[in-house]
């Protein structure tokens, strides 16, 4: 059985869960977005696998394929800015998850690997949102190190390219894309949640009754998140604070009914808490469905430790998070592989169209 779930503080949330524990295109269709012979695992090891992004910047990342096969749910592991994927806590976590989820991490662009970008026309230095990085066309890297505070925001379709890439994985057999769980740390966690309020207002094309194909008329996208896991989510992308409140709650309804959250932050770091607290009251409060009122807090008791710090094992963080993430899925069921047609490249998400 998995055992109690409790956050602490003033507001005296508790998330009591005493549920059974549940042990086309394909990726091989482009070249980008594929395990590359020479980068195949030994082993149990991770792949080590790169993928692009609508504006042309090389993502890699680490692919955690489960022994579930096509019917494991999909973890993304979201690391704050300044960090990377190989980050501490990040591996021993995903190996956690590993038997029974599929798991992929990667390098927001500019952080760790993911520094290189296409050239010329038609390339990265092209697209009008990079403008603020300069103009030289034929710069080959990017550094999170020069990036504005404005531009932070931008790294929101890294995470919509991972979900391209894991389409391509569920498409092959690998892995349920249908069923995706965020972990996210600080701002990186912040990115996730800008992505999922996103996803709840991208719909994609279905065909008509005279087979013709109708732009935004299909389920929103969103309805393939399962939950989310935010270590100490931070108030703001970079330096510019963001309306997460607004984006659960009124922007995007569905969430709060149909994405429970999951808000771990250390006791003695009052902000996080704060957040946390006031964040999950309001969609405990507003959500009217079971798999809604899942949503929680963990306050870990004594420590200001934040974001993946809070995955020391002497903390039992990492069991809490295992336990929930199985609770969830018991509760809300795992919803089939959908055999996906996608697009060549990943989507551009519609930043301005939220953060006004």
């Amino acid at each position: 059985m998995v055992r109690l779930l409790s956050g602490r503080g003033p507001l005296g949330l508790v998330i009591a869960l005493s549920l059974v524990l549940l042990s086309g295109a394909t990726a091989t269709a482009q070249v980008r977005e594929r395990v590359r012979d020479k980068d195949k695992p030994k082993g149990d090891k991770p792949e080590r696998v790169r993928f692009e992004t609508y504006d042309h910047v090389e993502i890699h990342g680490s692919f955690y394929p489960s022994k579930a096969g096509g019917s494991a749910p999909c973890v993304i592991l979201l690391h704050a800015i300044g960090g990377n994927r190989e980050q501490e806590g990040w591996d021993e976590l995903a190996e956690k998850l590993r038997p029974n989820y599929s798991v992929l991490t990667f390098d927001f662009r500019g952080h760790g690997d993911s520094t290189d970008v296409a050239t010329g026309q038609g390339g990265f230095w092209t697209e009008p949102a990079n403008g603020v990085l300069g103009r030289n066309i034929n710069k080959k890297s990017i550094s999170f190190k020069d990036f504005p505070p404005g531009y932070y925001p931008m790294l929101v379709n890294d995470i919509a390219a991972a979900r391209h890439f894991l389409d391509l994985q569920s498409n092959a057999g690998r892995c349920n894309s249908s069923n995706i769980i965020l972990i996210g740390e600080k701002d990186g966690a912040t990115l996730g949640a800008f992505w999922l309020t996103t996803e709840w207002h991208r719909r994609l094309p279905v065909r008509n009754a005279f087979g013709v194909e109708v732009q935004g008329t299909g389920t929103p996208e969103g309805k393939d998140v399962a939950c989310c896991v935010w270590l100490s989510l931070s108030p703001g992308i970079g330096r510019r604070t963001v309306p997460l409140n607004d984006w659960f709650t009124r922007r995007s309804p569905d969430i709060k009914d149909k994405v429970p959250m999951y808000f771990v932050y250390g006791e003695a770091d009052e902000r996080t808490r704060k957040l946390a607290l006031t964040l999950a009251n309001s969609l405990k409060s507003r959500n009217t469905s079971k798999t809604g009122k899942l949503t929680g807090t963990r306050g870990v008791e004594r420590t200001k430790l934040e974001g993946r710090a809070l995955l020391k094992p002497s903390l039992g963080v990492d069991k809490k998070i295992l336990d929930y993430l199985d609770a969830v899925m018991d509760a809300r069921g795992s919803n089939p592989p959908e055999k996906r047609t996608l697009s060549k490249m990943p989507y551009p998400v519609p930043i301005n169209q939220f953060l006004q």
